[in-house]
């Protein structure tokens, strides 16, 4: 009801060109349009008294609503100060509608659309922070072997993320709620909110990716080999990290879970002749060959320890306790 009346500064010109009001209850002469909406409705329903006068305003709309609204409650207010001075007290009664149902409605769609993307984008934000660390931790500690084959597998996955940031700000809207006003107002139905989208003005502005290069001859004759190796043992999906000896032994570790092999290798005028799996204690992420000795070591990170290989006999050798978490070497 409240949402009906108009504002002061709209009425305060015509109210100055009114009548006085009157200075007694014996003066009130409430007739014609005093009595009615300006939709021509009756309004004034009781004008009762002469020295204890009581004046009730209502349309049948209004008594309608309050028997049958949604809620079940009236809201009652009595208030002294602001009445009439002529009068003792004025006495209000009010009903909630049903308009703010449509416009929550409307409000929970658009919030649950954006709750559904920020969760969305939560999740691309902690698959790049964990690709970040994990390119930091090979930056320092890694050698170009795994920084680059790490880079290579990134890639796609990087990709993706662009695609899926740039769909969703190209989906992005503002809204705005307007109000559709019926030419014959009810009380109970007084009209409809009508969603707008217009275009968003947040743009996407991509960022050129910039080319991993590495500069050792070595990495990019052994990602020439990935897929030779693909083919003979079906693997390739997780090799993490390659080394090659001085007698040309190629090692890779196959860090898919449960698997727990290091393929061996021997590079032969660049083709590749498989010798044999080793399987170590735990899913193998790092490898490495200590110069000027036949021993290589691999990182167990789900161990307390790494794990030394001889590299002449193929077997394994002894083990030192790092602790918990080391990849790299």
């Amino acid at each position: 009801m409240v949402e009906l009346l108009t504002t002061f500064p709209s009425i305060k010109s015509s109210l100055y060109r009114q009548p006085h009001l009157p200075t007694s209850l014996l003066n009130i002469d409430l007739k014609d349009e005093w009595t009615q909406t300006t939709a021509a409705e009756i309004f004034l329903l009781i004008n009762a008294g002469t020295y204890d006068k009581i004046l009730v305003f209502a349309t049948d709309n209004h008594l309608q609503h309050m028997a049958n609204n949604d809620n079940n409650t009236i809201y009652d207010d009595g208030t002294f100060y602001t009445c009439p001075s002529i009068f003792e007290q004025l006495y209000t009664l009010h009903a909630l509608i049903d308009v703010p149902t449509e416009l929550s409605n409307a409000k929970k769609e658009i919030l649950d659309l954006y709750e559904k993307e920020n969760s969305e984008i939560v999740e691309l934000y902690d698959v790049v922070q964990g690709e970040k660390a994990e390119i930091r931790i090979l930056k320092e500690h890694g050698s170009n072997n795994q920084l680059y084959l790490t880079l290579r597998e990134q890639e796609n996955g990087v990709q993706d993320i662009i695609k899926q940031v740039q769909d969703m700000t190209l989906s992005y809207q503002k809204t705005d709620f307007k109000f559709k006003k019926k030419s014959d107002i009810d009380i109970k139905c007084i009209g409809s909110i009508e969603e707008v989208r217009t275009a968003s003005a947040i743009q996407y502005s991509p960022v050129k990716l910039q080319q991993a290069q590495v500069q050792p001859v070595e990495v990019k004759s052994i990602l020439a080999f990935r897929k030779e190796i693909a083919e003979q043992l079906q693997i390739g999906q997780l090799i993490t990290d390659v080394a090659v000896t001085a007698d040309d032994k190629l090692f890779l570790c196959d860090f898919q879970k449960g698997c727990d092999n290091i393929y061996v290798f021997k590079i032969n005028q660049r083709r590749l002749k498989y010798i044999t799996t080793l399987s170590v204690p735990c899913d193998p992420y790092g490898i490495a060959v200590l110069p000027g000795t036949d021993k290589a070591i691999v990182t167990l990170p789900y161990k307390s320890y790494v794990q030394f290989i001889d590299t002449n006999t193929l077997t394994m050798d002894k083990t030192i306790y790092v602790g918990l978490d080391c990849f790299v070497l």
